[in-house]
């Protein structure tokens, strides 16, 4: 018989697992000591050995940490399993410096808790469901209020804190509590703009026929902290235009857009850092309702504040719950109408032109334009050799102090502004 069956049937039960990334040399093993005896009390010799199940990360067995103590009975400093990872090996004992870790301590469930790296310790723990992604009462489909669907990455998933509860999840129980709305999030880890798109159209979002749509993207994911310094304005480009897409596409939902606004990197440089500044100024001409995030979580030079990130490009456990207080809940609020109150601006952002959604790439048209008129001076010939040619029907010719673009293929480009360097050479 299982001598752990009767807590596993009872709401009480904790079995946690332990997993963390280390690099270790033959004849050694990670493991996992603390301040309870389920992790040998801090005595060393009766650590908790993990598995090197997928090398570099090591993982524990199912450690069953009920005996810290119910939340409801235990003192505010008992609560929480504090611990550290050890290397065990023929020369001795190396231990992770710093702070000691920790993990709340939460009745009837089973958790991974994932570490990161060997000797770094974050300020706050993240862990995940072992029985797949928790499903918070507000997303019952017996909600009285409106539906408001989440779409975005893995910032908006939660990833990264305790139990993926970041600032959707908080806005889901404080939206229930409040006004009885229905969130669900159907976010996905990796997700950009491109991959967005598709999944509004997928069954996913469709299904559920929301009244509001948020969509909580960002720059680091379509490429701006990494790719190649002549590719930002590009990838700038496809971020902002994106949205813009999906706000169409949000209101041909017969939905309310909202949409998350930019927020830190710690790869991002002080030209990014400019352009991310550059993006939210543009986001905010679009009479579209948005989270702002960045002054809040922004240390002056584009990258997260201390203590409020788990990695360079998410925020730990604290950091989504200042994005969560961010969030202005009356917009959220019923208006007399059984439809969000916000759809009676639906009309204007409907007719929205061209002059209106502009983007942080729209200067360059001016020199699309420059070009067009450098051309028909030409009597429709360009002036020099092609400066590029694909040999499929798209070239650029420099021509008169403008960028003289011809593309006969179905295929869409866009030109980095370091063409206006060039063509004044």
């Amino acid at each position: 018989p299982n001598p752990n069956q009767h807590r596993l049937q009872s709401a009480e039960f904790r079995m946690y697992r332990f997993q963390v990334s280390c690099d270790t040399q033959w004849g050694e093993e990670v493991c996992i000591v603390g301040s309870s005896s389920c992790l040998g009390s801090w005595n060393v010799r009766q650590a908790v050995v993990l598995k090197p199940l997928n090398y570099p990360l090591w993982k524990s067995d199912e450690i069953d940490v009920s005996d810290v103590g119910p939340p409801e009975e235990a003192s505010s400093s008992s609560k929480r399993l504090e611990y550290k990872y050890v290397i065990r090996g023929p020369h001795g004992v190396k231990w992770e410096h710093g702070n000691n870790r920790w993990a709340p301590i939460d009745i009837g469930t089973r958790l991974t808790v994932h570490d990161g790296c060997f000797g770094c310790i974050q300020s706050y723990p993240f862990s995940f469901q072992e029985d797949g992604p928790e499903i918070p009462e507000s997303q019952a489909a017996t909600s009285r209020g409106w539906c408001i669907a989440v779409v975005g990455s893995s910032v908006a998933e939660g990833y990264n804190t305790w139990r993926k509860r970041g600032w959707a999840w908080h806005l889901a129980e404080a939206l229930h509590q409040s006004y009885g709305h229905r969130v669900v999030n159907v976010s996905q880890c990796g997700a950009n703009t491109a991959i967005t798109k598709e999944r509004l159209k997928s069954h996913a979002v469709t299904q559920l026929k929301p009244d509001v749509v948020i969509i909580a993207l960002s720059l680091g994911n379509e490429g701006l902290a990494h790719c190649p310094a002549a590719e930002r304005r590009a990838a700038q480009h496809r971020f902002e235009q994106g949205l813009l897409d999906m706000i169409s596409m949000v209101l041909a939902m017969d939905a309310m857009p909202i949409l998350g606004g930019v927020y830190p990197n710690n790869d991002y440089n002080a030209e990014t850092y400019a352009m991310l500044k550059e993006t939210a100024r543009t986001m905010a001409t679009w009479n579209v309702p948005i989270f702002e995030w960045l002054p809040v979580l922004d240390d002056g030079h584009g990258r997260w504040k201390e203590s409020l990130y788990f990695d360079h490009a998410h925020p730990n456990t604290e950091g989504q719950r200042h994005m969560f207080e961010c969030i202005d809940l009356s917009l959220f609020a019923h208006s007399g109408e059984d439809i969000p109150q916000l759809v009676r601006r639906r009309s204007s952002l409907t007719q929205l032109d061209s002059s209106e959604r502009q983007t942080s790439y729209s200067h360059l048209d001016e020199a699309v334009q420059a070009s067009q008129a450098a051309e028909s001076t030409a009597h429709g010939e360009p002036i020099g050799p092609p400066a590029f040619e694909d040999g499929r029907g798209f070239s650029i010719v420099l021509c008169r102090g403008a960028i003289s673009i011809r593309n006969k293929t179905e295929d869409e480009y866009v030109v980095s502004a370091e063409w206006q360097g060039r063509s004044s050479a």
